[in-house]
C-alpha cells in the first residue's frame, strides 16, 4: 500500500490529509481528510487526538477494501467494506479520485452490516469467476484474493 501525506492548503479543509495510490484495477487516489478522520475516531470510540497515530490505526486496521459505486440523486459515489466497518467517498467527475467522505463501524446498523456483507459476497463471486476465466489475470486474482483475506481478518 502507498500513501502520501501532505498538508492542505488550498483545500477546503484545515490539517492533514492522505492520499492512497490505488495500484490496480481503476488507478488513481483515494482521499481522506481530517473529516474522515473525525467519523472514523468518533465511529469507532478512539479518543485519538494525533492526526498521525488516528490515520496510522485507520490504515493498519482498513487498508484494503472493496466496494462498488451508488446513485443518490444525480450524485455518483462509492461504498466499500473494510475490516472495521464501511467507507462513504465522493467520486471524481473522471472517476480517478475518490475523496472519502465517512466511516461507518460494523456496530452501527443492520442495514450497512447488510450491504457490507453483500459486498464481500460480491468479492468473493468475482473471485470465483475468475479462476474459471480463459484470460485468467492471475495478479488481479492474488490482489482480490488478498483484500477480501484482510477484510475478513475482522
Amino acid at each position: 500500500m502507498h500513501l502520501l501525506f501532505g498538508k492542505c492548503l488550498p483545500l477546503e479543509t484545515d490539517g492533514v490529509m492522505f492520499a492512497k495510490v490505488k495500484t490496480h484495477g481503476n488507478y488513481g487516489l483515494d482521499f481522506y481528510d481530517s473529516n474522515f478522520f473525525d467519523t472514523y475516531n468518533e465511529a469507532m470510540n478512539l479518543n485519538l487526538q494525533n492526526p498521525i497515530e488516528l490515520a496510522k490505526h485507520f490504515f493498519i486496521n482498513n487498508g484494503y477494501y472493496s466496494g462498488g459505486s451508488i446513485s443518490i440523486g444525480d450524485e455518483q459515489y462509492v461504498l466499500c467494506k473494510c475490516k472495521e466497518g464501511l467507507l462513504l467517498g465522493d467520486i471524481s467527475e473522471d472517476k480517478k479520485r475518490i475523496k472519502m467522505l465517512s466511516f461507518i463501524s460494523n456496530n452501527s446498523s443492520v442495514d450497512l452490516l447488510r450491504i457490507g456483507n453483500e459486498i464481500i459476497d460480491s468479492l468473493q463471486k468475482s473471485i470465483e469467476e475468475q479462476l474459471n476465466e480463459s484470460n485468467f489475470d492471475r495478479d488481479k486474482y492474488f490482489v482480490n484474493a488478498d483484500v477480501l483475506s484482510n477484510i475478513r481478518a475482522a
